[in-house]
């Protein structure tokens, strides 16, 4: 679970920033009680648990799951990314039209990852760079002794800003829970191998 608070403020005529705080649940043995009975049998052991207050920061700045974030839809109408909301506030395809290869390009958020063109990863790729070497996206931990996490967003767009943060956390959270998912699959394949191997040696 995590509890967390946002607030946009008006920084300068070119910026807003946002500040998303919060807390990362951290457990110690993954698996639960999958991991108990894979203990029992002499296999697993204990593991630090996927997401914690000292690796979230990587995660959260990953460039798979920022792009990933990056094409999810700004609304319900699913006709604008955050990848084109960003280029069209910052004005990066105010040229495209005067060259062939950029001038149809558009980031929607139906299009599939695999069907990108060069250019387009290319771009994608730029954008991600510019929001991250730019620190307009950053995530801290402010105080070591609790599990609070802050992600601070400050872009020329009011709604990037407010908005691009939350989705960042669902993206973050079901890459977690994917991962989480399959360590659990491998627990229970290695238990059920354990199991039949034992059944065959008693009878």
């Amino acid at each position: 679970g995590a509890a967390f608070g946002v607030y946009l403020s008006y920084i300068s005529v070119k910026n807003y920033e946002s500040k998303l705080n919060f807390v990362v649940e951290e457990d110690g043995n993954s698996g639960g009680a999958i991991a108990s009975i894979a203990n029992s049998f002499g296999i697993g052991g204990a593991e630090q648990s996927v997401f914690t207050s000292a690796n979230i920061i990587e995660f959260m700045e990953m460039r798979n799951l920022v792009e990933q974030a990056l094409m999810k839809p700004v609304n319900n109408n699913n006709k604008l990314s955050f990848a084109q909301l960003y280029i069209n506030e910052h004005n990066l395809n105010s040229d495209w039209n005067t060259k062939k290869e950029l001038k149809k390009i558009k980031f929607l958020p139906t299009q599939k990852r695999s069907t990108f063109t060069l250019a387009q990863d290319s771009i994608l790729g730029q954008v991600y760079n510019m929001i991250i070497q730019k620190k307009e996206l950053t995530v801290q931990q402010p105080n070591l002794e609790t599990s609070i996490i802050e992600i601070t967003c400050k872009t020329k767009s009011e709604l990037f800003s407010m908005y691009f943060p939350q989705v960042l956390i669902e993206v973050v959270g079901d890459y977690y829970i994917e991962t989480k998912t399959k360590k659990l699959k491998l627990n229970l394949t290695t238990l059920q191998q354990q199991t039949d191997s034992v059944r065959n040696e008693l009878f």
